[in-house]
């Protein structure tokens, strides 16, 4: 199977599955209880979830592809077994694109702390999780 053919599978497949951790992430009790307490700001964009959910089920699929694309550059740049290599994929990408927006939060944005941390601890756990998913999903198809 060639390379763009494995980075647009393995992208397609991430980002379906990171959507059903996603969403189990973010409706999880704990999660709604930090929800509910920042529904109120008014940064939010006032879409119906008939049209914010599709919008973000694309978009994590738009980003898997991306993700899985970079990944097929950086995978021999890796230290460890393919586990080990998904892991430090997904932190970097959390470092390099969550981390930042989570100081923007504290710096510009009036969220509110804990709405804050839930963001960076579920995007921690998200993309670690997609990190491995792409490494061992490209690992299949690449072949």
């Amino acid at each position: 199977m060639s390379n763009t053919f494995a980075v647009i599978l393995t992208g397609i497949i991430t980002g379906i599955l990171s959507f059903i951790i996603g969403s189990v992430l973010w409706f999880a009790p704990w999660a709604i209880r930090i929800n509910k307490n920042a529904q109120d700001l008014n940064i939010w964009k006032n879409l119906p979830v008939q049209t914010f959910l599709p919008l973000v089920f694309v978009w994590g699929i738009i980003f898997s592809v991306i993700m899985a694309m970079v990944y097929m550059f950086v995978k021999d740049l890796l230290p460890g077994n393919l586990f080990l290599k998904g892991i430090l994929f997904g932190v970097t990408i959390w470092f390099f694109k969550n981390l930042p927006e989570a100081v923007n939060n504290f710096l510009l944005i009036n969220k509110p702390m804990d709405y804050t941390a839930l963001e960076l601890i579920n995007s921690l756990i998200g993309l670690s999780v997609s990190g491995i998913l792409i490494a061992r999903f490209f690992s299949w198809f690449a072949k």
